[in-house]
């Protein structure tokens, strides 16, 4: 099947739910103040179906390692919560973003549902089966700032874009090697890793300008780094 067909038009009040979808919700919520961000209620709504989404998906198609919407909370959400804190006071000047390797959309829809609609994301996923998810789930949480291009990187062809993260398709330091190439002179890079010694200060072309270090449930650690280039 194309991955440029919607696969699930099914309205959400067809299903029944696997979960309380107020409990998902109120999870959210808490996560979210966890990490220092206070989400309105549409957001936090949409963050829920987002996850259920992904959890009536996952159970079927494997998307992730587990598909309960416990986990899918806490071990999926925090990086978007986190990073989308970091780039509060920057986002004047972001209005085009890349997530290289999205998989199932993630961090990039949740932080596309945090951010404002004026941010545009560039989904870059070659697997057909997740494009197929993401094109799904941005139809059904309408958002239309987001696009789903089915290619692997380098065989794309984008303008400078304003914003670049990847997490968990290319190791820290060659991400950090070929990140620039994506933003222009000034554009901010996004580092998710593991341990702060994988996020330098400073490398060519690349300066930290904020960091967050924190823990997932069950303490697996992780480090986000927000990056400016000057090329």
């Amino acid at each position: 099947m194309p991955c440029n067909e919607i696969i699930d038009t099914t309205p959400d009040t067809e299903y029944r739910p696997s979960v309380d979808q107020d409990t998902t919700n109120h999870a959210i919520d808490q996560l979210a103040r966890e990490h220092d961000l206070t989400l309105e209620p549409d957001k936090v709504a949409s963050l829920g179906r987002f996850i259920s989404l992904l959890s009536r998906w996952g159970s079927t198609m494997r998307l992730t390692a587990d598909p309960r919407p416990e986990i899918l909370i806490s071990q999926h959400l925090p990086d978007a919560l986190v990073l989308a804190r970091l780039l509060g006071p920057h986002l004047k000047r972001v209005g085009h973003a890349i997530d290289v390797g999205s998989g199932p959309g993630l961090p990039a829809l949740p932080l596309a549902i945090v951010l404002p609609p004026t941010v545009h994301f560039n989904l870059v996923e070659s697997r057909g089966r997740r494009c197929s998810f993401m094109r799904t789930a941005i139809y059904k949480l309408g958002l239309d700032h987001c696009q789903v291009i089915n290619k692997r990187l380098e065989d794309i062809d984008l303008p400078a874009q304003d914003l670049a993260l990847s997490r968990a398709t290319f190791p820290p330091p060659i991400w950090l090697q070929h990140a620039p190439d994506l933003v222009g002179n000034g554009g901010l890079v996004v580092l998710l890793c593991t341990a702060l010694e994988q996020a330098p200060e400073q490398v060519i072309g690349l300066k930290r300008i904020d960091l967050a270090q924190y823990k997932l449930a069950n303490g697996p650690a992780r480090v986000t780094a927000l990056y400016q280039c000057s090329t």
